[in-house]
């Protein structure tokens, strides 16, 4: 069912249509090759690194790309920090990243905004908020197929929203919880369908705007604009999805620098390096027809998938979802790709030539 409900999606995708068109800003250094979210401070990026990294936050030039300054949570732990969000005195990282479902030690830490403020500053003790989801009875592991994975995180007034990622349901969720120390039970609030995995969130302290970044299944990333919305039932107001025309690519850290104007970063994902991308919210839109960028065929291919390149084909390059390198072929002319050592799933073909670099998303499936 998960593949019919991709296909429907990128059938749905095969035709013209507005999307934003972000700006590349800076590559990251390579110790920062998984940016997991994103504040601005004073003109300035702030990340944390995923699951694995270290538990700081880190500030980049958003020029020249380099590490300006390394801030550690001296008594924190990243079991797998996904977010990051602040408001008036606080800046909370969310240490809520739950790809099984199964976490029962979920957290977010805080500490005092000044702290980013002070340039002397290289360390900083934080409160900590633990937290429960009040629907969740069952923690059976399920990997990348449960409803309580969450990435993206808003800060307002006395409260902390939790938006959740939707493998499965292709929905997000936002649960509520109290913004400060102890103990607490994250409260549903509502869902919203967005066609994609939500990965990270920012709140317009000016205009109350929420953006939710997100991606497909095909990588494919997307903006969604919350407004007009009553207090904080974001769901209940407009909703404007649009697809950033960058081509596959894993982006998960968005932040509002202005009153139309988004930062957002990517991780690391096949050739593409983890960077800063810019964008304005609602305007820079193109109209593009980009079924012509899917025409290899036939899809989803069971042992060979024959390739569609309007030039002098070079190279081809196959990824995994992951963004990990799978096949490589220097000399594609013959334009045919064998998917006889591939498994059943869903792959990201970059092809190479002198009509530039073409990108499209494929299926293989057997059964």
């Amino acid at each position: 069912m998960r593949y019919i409900a991709f296909l429907l999606f990128l059938r749905s995708l095969q035709v013209s249509g507005q999307f934003l068109v972000p700006a590349w800003m800076t590559e990251f250094p390579g110790e920062l090759s998984e940016p997991s979210g994103l504040l601005v401070v004073e003109g300035f990026p702030w990340t944390i690194m995923d699951s694995g990294g270290a538990a700081a936050l880190y500030q980049v030039d958003p020029l020249s790309g380099e590490l300006l300054r390394t801030v550690s949570l001296t008594n924190a732990t990243n079991v797998d920090l996904e977010a990051l969000a602040m408001d008036d005195q606080y800046v909370f990282i969310g240490d809520i990243g739950n790809n099984a479902g199964s976490r029962t030690d979920l957290r977010i830490y805080r500490f005092p905004r000044a702290e980013l403020l002070d340039p002397l500053v290289v360390a900083v003790e934080v409160d900590t908020i633990m937290f429960t989801y009040a629907d969740q009875v069952d923690h059976t592991p399920a990997f990348d197929a449960n409803a309580y994975d969450a990435e993206a995180m808003v800060a307002v007034d006395d409260s902390l929203f939790l938006f959740t990622k939707g493998w499965v349901s292709q929905h997000t969720r936002c649960y509520a919880l109290a913004a400060t120390p102890g103990v607490h039970v994250a409260q549903l609030r509502d869902s919203l369908g967005v066609a994609g995995m939500v990965t990270d969130a920012s709140r317009n302290a000016v205009t109350g705007r929420v953006e939710l970044l997100g991606y497909t299944w095909a990588m494919e990333p997307f903006l969604c604009a919350l407004g007009e919305f009553p207090g904080t039932h974001f769901f209940s107001g407009t909703v404007d999805r649009l697809p950033l025309n960058t081509g596959p690519v894993q982006m998960e850290g968005v932040a509002w620098v202005a009153e139309n104007e988004v930062w957002m970063t990517n991780e690391a994902f096949g050739s593409r390096p983890a960077g800063l991308w810019r964008s304005a919210a609602d305007a820079t839109i193109v109209e593009e027809h980009i079924s012509s960028r899917r025409r290899s065929f036939p899809n989803p291919t069971e042992q060979v998938l024959y390739i569609a390149y309007d030039g002098v084909l070079t190279a081809s390059s196959v990824y995994d979802r992951t963004g990990k390198l799978v096949q490589s072929l220097v000399d594609a002319g013959y334009r045919t790709l064998s998917t006889e050592g591939l498994a059943d799933g869903t792959y990201i073909l970059e092809l190479r030539g002198d009509r530039g670099t073409q990108r499209e998303v494929f299926v293989v499936l057997r059964h």
